[in-house]
C-alpha cells in the first residue's frame, strides 16, 4: 500500500466536518495515535469538558477512520481507472469483513489531461474521501480495531499511481437523541435532591433543557452525552406578597 503526505492541506475541510454519518449518528474526533499517521491533527481531542451539572458516559458504538485517495496521473483516463479500481477493491475487502462498514464521500474524478509533466493541481487530480466503521465491543477495543483496518488495507493492491492519506479517528455514536429520556432522568433526579435539601423556602428554575444532546470523547471508547442547561435557584422567602389592583364600583 502506498503512502503520501501530500495534498494533506486540501483534506482539512472535508475531514473535521465529517458529521452526519450512517442512521444519522454523529462522531466526535480522538487522540489516537495508532489510528492515524497524523496525531497532530486530532484536534477535536483538544474539546473542553462540559459544564452541564449532569450527563451520561457512554461506550461509543464505532470507531471511524478516514481517508482519502488520490490519483494526479497526467492522463485523464489512466487517472480515474486507477483510482475507481483501487477504490472498488478497498470497498470490496472491507464490505466482506464482519463488524466493519465503508462510506464513500465526494468523488471527484477530473477530467483533463496534464500537458506539463513536473505540475500538477486540482484540474489534473482525482479523489475521494472514505470513512470506514469498525464496530466496538467488549471484545474490540479501538487500537485493536484500527489494526484490523490497516492490516486489510494493506493487503489491496493500489492501481497506478493512486495514493492513501490518513485522515482524523472519531468514535461513533448512532442516535444521541435516543438517550435523552434518561439524561432527563438524571437531571431532574439531580433537581429534585437539590430542592430537597433546600426545602420549601426556594425554587429550582432550570433552563435550556430543550437544548440538544451534544457529545464530547470521554475516553478512548466512550461518549460523554450532555446538555447545555442551567438553573436558577430563589427564595421564596424575599418574594413580596401580591396586592391587588383596586376596582372602580359599577355605577348604579
Amino acid at each position: 500500500m502506498k503512502h503520501k503526505s501530500l495534498f494533506i492541506a486540501l483534506l482539512l475541510p472535508v475531514c473535521l466536518n465529517a458529521q452526519g454519518s450512517i442512521a444519522s449518528g454523529e462522531s466526535v474526533e480522538i487522540n489516537a495515535p495508532y489510528a492515524t499517521k497524523y496525531p497532530a491533527r486530532n484536534l477535536g481531542s483538544d474539546v473542553p469538558a462540559s459544564n452541564a451539572p449532569i450527563s451520561l458516559i457512554k461506550p461509543a458504538d464505532a470507531l471511524v477512520l478516514h481517508f482519502s485517495l488520490f490519483n494526479n496521473s497526467g492522463k485523464q483516463e489512466i487517472r480515474n481507472k486507477d483510482l475507481s479500481a483501487t477504490l472498488d477493491a478497498i470497498v470490496a475487502v472491507i464490505s466482506k469483513t464482519p463488524g466493519l462498514r465503508i462510506e464513500t464521500r465526494e468523488v471527484r474524478l477530473a477530467g483533463a489531461d496534464r500537458k506539463y509533466i513536473s505540475v500538477s493541481s486540482s484540474a489534473t487530480t482525482s479523489s475521494t474521501q472514505l470513512a470506514i466503521y469498525a464496530d466496538l465491543t467488549s471484545e474490540h477495543r479501538p487500537y485493536d480495531r484500527a489494526k484490523q483496518i490497516r492490516a486489510l488495507l494493506d493487503t489491496v493492491r493500489f492501481a497506478g499511481d493512486t495514493t492513501l492519506n490518513d485522515g482524523p479517528a472519531m468514535l461513533f455514536v448512532r442516535n444521541p437523541a435516543s438517550y435523552r429520556r434518561e439524561l432527563l432522568d438524571a437531571i431532574f433526579a439531580d433537581i429534585a435532591y437539590l430542592q430537597k435539601k433546600l426545602g420549601d423556602g426556594f425554587e429550582i428554575l432550570p433552563t435550556g433543557l430543550d437544548q440538544p444532546i451534544k457529545i464530547r470523547a470521554a475516553s478512548e471508547s466512550e461518549i460523554e452525552l450532555y446538555i447545555s442547561y442551567s438553573f436558577t435557584i430563589r427564595s421564596l422567602r424575599n418574594i413580596p406578597a401580591r396586592v391587588g389592583c383596586p376596582v372602580a364600583p359599577l355605577k348604579q
